[in-house]
C-alpha cells in the first residue's frame, strides 16, 4: 500500500506543471539570478525589453536593486513574488530588473529621475518609464505596481491616452529633470 502512495505522488509531482523562468535565467549577476523564478516576466536591461516595450508600447517597469540590500530582498518576497503583482506587471508593462552592481549608468539615471520626482531616492528603485525611457512615476519600494489607469487618472502620461505634446506630460517629464535616458545595451 505504501509503495502505491509513493507512486502516486511521484507522478503528481511530475505532472505538476512547473513555473517557466524569466528572462532572467542565463544572467551572470547573482541579484539578477535571484529573481529568475518570480512570476514577473523580468527582463535584462537590454536592446530586446527595450524594442519590446516600443513595439507593444507598454510603459517600463524598471526595478533596480542589488545583492546585499536587505529592502530589495523584502520587497522580492513581498511583492515580486506575489502572483497578482506579477499580473498587473506582466499585463500592462515590460518589466525590467537591474543589478546597480553591474549597471552604474542606469542606476545614476533611476536615482537621478527617483530624485527629480519624489526629492530623494534609495534602493529597490522602482521607476515607471515610457517605452521612449521617460521617467513617470518613481518609488523606493512600491507595495502595488501602478496600472495604467492609475497612472493616467494621477496625471501622469501614459503613451496611449497623452499625448505626448500635452502639458501634463511635460510637466512629468520636467519633473525628472536632467533624468536623460541611458544607453541601449
Amino acid at each position: 500500500m505504501n509503495i502505491f502512495w509513493f507512486a502516486l505522488s511521484v507522478l503528481l509531482i511530475s505532472c505538476t506543471p512547473k513555473h517557466e523562468m524569466n528572462h532572467l535565467a542565463s544572467e551572470k549577476s547573482p541579484y539578477l539570478q535571484q529573481h529568475k523564478e518570480n512570476p514577473i516576466w523580468w527582463y535584462p536591461w537590454g536592446e530586446k525589453a527595450l524594442q519590446y516595450a516600443n513595439k507593444k508600447q507598454k510603459l517600463i517597469f524598471l526595478s533596480v536593486g542589488y545583492s546585499t540590500c536587505h529592502w530589495c530582498h523584502v520587497m522580492e518576497r513581498e511583492v515580486f513574488e506575489k502572483k497578482d503583482t506579477a499580473k498587473t506587471l506582466n499585463d500592462h508593462y515590460v518589466s525590467i530588473k537591474v543589478d546597480r552592481e553591474e549597471r552604474p549608468d542606469i542606476d545614476a539615471f533611476a536615482i537621478k529621475a527617483q530624485t527629480g520626482i519624489t526629492g530623494r531616492a534609495g534602493w529597490p528603485i522602482s521607476i515607471i518609464l515610457t517605452p521612449d525611457l521617460k521617467p513617470v512615476f518613481a518609488a523606493s519600494y512600491a507595495l502595488i505596481p501602478l496600472s495604467p489607469v492609475t497612472v493616467a487618472w494621477l496625471g501622469m502620461m501614459v503613451p496611449s491616452a497623452v499625448p505626448p505634446s500635452t502639458t501634463a506630460s511635460k510637466l512629468m517629464v520636467a519633473k525628472a529633470a536632467g533624468a536623460k535616458s541611458p544607453r541601449l545595451i
